[in-house]
């Protein structure tokens, strides 16, 4: 039986979680093969009403164009966004927002609530940027979780399927790795093929 999720506490006191993201963007028919690697880190820095707010910081780490490594700039600063979540840790907003990096972080960034083997989250915003309604699914299996993500209309939206690991005492997530169709490129309108994979690193 499915646990529906929308504003629950966590489990545990968590106030800033960090790790590293890979976008690995394919797709034969836009001739597009793009890889990039991140560290990417929130951490809460107070409320707004309901929601947390927080600083998610962004250094791009690495980025391949096919087999071409490209190393990042010298000297280069961290992308600081503001962001609000609810109380579950899910992505409400982003500013200043990017559709593409919205909609991707809410694929990784999720919680599993305290003593559930199966789970389900509906995903919105907080109003003030469109970006398209979501549904999660989560069942056990062995020690990790499955993961099925559909955007609300399914029809021409992303859609992506997956494997988590949490964190046993706070839920946070410890490793993902996520296939997706049609998931938007951040900072363009294209969208392509992702393998997404993240693993925390503190």
């Amino acid at each position: 039986m499915f646990a529906l999720i929308a504003f629950v506490a966590l489990s545990a006191p968590v106030s800033s979680w960090s790790g590293e993201l890979t976008l690995h963007f394919h797709d034969a028919a836009l001739e597009y093969d793009q890889q990039d690697k991140y560290r990417v880190t929130y951490k809460v820095t107070g409320r707004d009403g309901a929601t947390l707010t927080a600083d998610r910081k962004s250094l791009l780490l690495e980025t391949r164009l096919g087999s071409t490594i490209i190393p990042p700039l010298k000297n280069q600063e961290p992308l600081i966004t503001k962001a609000w979540l609810s109380p579950r840790g899910s992505l409400l907003d982003l500013d200043p927002f990017d559709g593409g990096v919205f909609q991707l972080d809410r694929l990784w960034n999720q919680w599993r609530p305290a003593g559930s083997d199966a789970w389900r989250v509906k995903l919105t915003t907080n109003g003030d940027h469109y970006a398209p309604k979501a549904e999660a699914t989560f069942a056990k299996a062995g020690a990790d979780y499955t993961f099925d993500y559909r955007e609300v209309p399914a029809i021409g939206g992303m859609k992506a399927t997956g494997h988590f690991t949490f964190d046993s005492r706070t839920g946070r997530p410890l490793k993902a790795i996520i296939e997706a169709t049609k998931a938007p490129i951040p900072g363009g309108s294209e969208a392509a093929t992702l393998t997404l994979t993240y693993e925390a690193k503190n």
